[in-house]
Parts: structure tokens; C-alpha cells; sequence
């Protein structure tokens, strides 16, 4: 369990400043990629991207509009899809990896690299597969004593995903585009969140004025704004929340939910990939396995999905949740 891998490293270093701002940390991160040879090149924004996938595993709280990121507290959670399964998330000081090793004797532990499309390394995902409930306890008595900070979590995903409130709520009236802003105007085309990516259909369209009922975005003096058009009236926030806000305008459900093989409560849920999932949902389905989502063609693919937390993540965006091959 020494931390060998460049990702573990990463998330060592982090653990060690606690917290700081998102742009020194962006600078760690490039130097980082640059040290050990990664080249960026095609990879823009692939600090960011190390960031995202870091917050949803769980290790780090990041807020880019406030530029702070800060490690979040270790915890040793089950996974609702396989029974017994536990996943280590949070901040992975020396002393907890020191225990770890002490407790290989009398569990199962291994590691797992997360997938993703992030060309900096992730840290390794951590497994423990107790053989009792006794050895359950007995292993976070020892993490414990070691790490006082340590939280256990009976599921931390189906426990964050009754926390889910309505998205829509994050909106709130704006200015439309003015002046210079409304030459960088585009509006939202639906039918393109379910192309593939490598047919280049952007989900943006350029327009000559808005469009009633639209989702749009814009260049401001402060970056990129998205705002919807109701009744003559902008309302804006953070970019999911004013896509899926449009969706539901529009009554328009996106996305999916397939069982597994082995039962119906379990499964996949598929979210088109040029909408993705706020962070907070995100994390939600993140830490249901411990395993950031596969990518298809099309869409995401968050498995060890339970069909209730589906539902939450999907009532919580204004989404009917569409179950494909659901038993009735």
C-alpha cells in the first residue's frame, strides 16, 4: 500500500496543504504533468478535468467560483451494488496508509485505477472486502486509532443522493446578453446531446437573437454565462443547472436507466455526455462504486447504479428517469 503510484502522490501532496486556491493548484498540477513527461498538448483544460474526477471520487471539495479546494475527511464507506465491499475516499495521510498495510493480514484490500479520460493520473481507488461484520468493526477501530478524522459511512452514495435538492432552485433572474456579449450568443440544440462526439454537431448554435423557451450561452467580461429565456424573462446559474432547467422546460426527459443481468435493482445509469451531471449528482453516482463513469459513444455510463438513487439523481434535475429493459 506505499504510495508508488503518481496519482497516490498527487493525492498525498494534497493531503499535506489541506486546502488552498484553485489556480495554485492548477499550476501544481500542470508542473506536475510537465515533470513526469505528460504532454498537454491535445489535453486542454486537463487540470480542471483532474479536478472534476478528484471531487466526484470523493477526495477533494473543490469550488471553482470561489477559487478554494480543500481535501475532504477520509471515509470508509460500503458500496450499495456489492455486499460487504468497502471503499476508502477522502484525504490519505501517511499514518492511514501506515494502517492499511497493517490490516492486509486479515482482509482482502486491493486497488483499482478509476477510469477516465484524464491524462493526469487519478489516485488508485481503495478496496477492503471484510469477511464478517466483526471484521467490519475491527477495521475501522484500527483505521481509527490511526486516523482520528476517519468517518464511516453505511453508503455514502444513497445517504448524499436524500440530500439532493431541485437544481432548478439554483437559478436566479440575470441580465440577457448586452452590448458585444450578443455577438458570442448560442442557443442550445436539444437534438444534438445525443450525437457522438465525433461527428462534431455542436450542442451550440449560433443566433442572431434569442430564443423564447432556449437555453443559451454567452462570453461576459467574467467568463462564459448560460441563461434560459422564459416568458420574455433571463434566468442563469451554473451550466447544468440552466441545461437541465431547459430540458424540463421543454419537457424533455435525457436520462436512462438499465438493470443488470444479476437484478433489477441495480444498474446503469446513462447520461448523454454533452450534458454530464452537476457535481454534487456526480459525486452521488461516483461513489456507488468508487469508479468514475465508462464512456460510449454517446453517453455516460455511471454503473452500480441502485434504481432509487437513480431516481433521486433524476427527480433532483427536473428528469423523469426513462428505465430501458425495467422489469414491470
Amino acid at each position: 500500500m506505499a504510495v508508488i503510484d503518481d496519482g497516490d502522490a498527487l493525492l498525498s501532496w494534497a493531503t499535506g496543504e489541506r486546502s488552498g486556491t484553485i489556480s495554485r493548484l492548477a499550476d501544481t498540477l500542470l508542473w506536475f504533468a510537465s515533470a513526469a513527461g505528460i504532454s498537454l498538448q491535445r489535453h486542454t483544460a486537463a487540470e480542471y478535468a483532474w479536478m472534476d474526477d478528484v471531487s466526484a471520487l470523493g477526495y477533494l471539495d473543490v469550488s471553482r467560483s470561489e477559487n478554494r479546494w480543500s481535501i475532504a475527511p477520509p471515509v470508509l464507506t460500503r458500496l450499495p451494488a456489492i455486499n460487504g465491499l468497502l471503499f476508502l475516499t477522502g484525504g490519505r495521510t501517511g499514518r492511514l496508509v501506515r494502517a492499511l498495510d497493517g490490516i492486509l493480514a486479515n482482509c482482502d484490500c486491493w486497488c483499482s485505477k478509476p477510469s477516465s479520460e484524464s491524462v493526469i493520473p487519478l489516485p488508485r481507488s481503495i478496496y477492503l472486502q471484510p469477511g464478517s461484520e466483526s471484521a467490519v468493526h475491527a477495521i475501522i477501530a484500527e483505521l481509527a486509532s490511526a486516523e482520528p478524522d476517519l468517518i464511516f459511512s453505511s453508503c455514502s452514495s444513497a445517504k448524499l443522493s436524500t440530500t439532493l435538492g431541485a437544481t432548478a432552485s439554483q437559478l436566479v433572474g440575470i441580465a440577457g446578453p448586452v452590448g458585444d456579449e450578443a455577438n458570442t450568443l448560442r442557443v442550445m440544440n436539444i437534438q444534438n446531446l445525443w450525437t457522438p462526439a465525433e461527428l462534431r454537431y455542436s450542442m451550440w448554435e449560433s443566433t442572431p437573437e434569442p430564443v423564447e423557451g432556449s437555453v443559451h450561452r454567452w462570453d461576459s467580461r467574467t467568463g462564459k454565462r448560460f441563461g434560459l429565456l422564459s416568458s420574455g424573462r433571463w434566468v442563469g446559474g451554473p451550466r447544468a443547472a440552466v441545461l437541465y432547467a431547459g430540458l424540463a422546460f421543454a419537457d424533455i426527459n435525457v436520462l436512462r436507466w438499465q438493470p443488470d443481468v444479476a437484478g433489477p435493482d441495480v444498474g446503469t445509469l446513462l447520461v448523454p455526455m454533452k450534458a454530464g451531471l452537476p457535481t454534487i449528482h456526480d459525486r452521488v453516482a461516483t461513489l456507488a462504486t468508487g469508479l468514475r463513469p465508462a464512456r460510449g459513444l454517446t453517453a455516460l455510463k455511471y454503473r452500480g447504479i441502485p434504481a432509487a438513487t437513480g431516481r433521486r439523481i433524476a427527480c433532483s434535475l427536473g428528469q423523469e428517469l426513462e428505465m430501458i429493459g425495467a422489469h414491470t
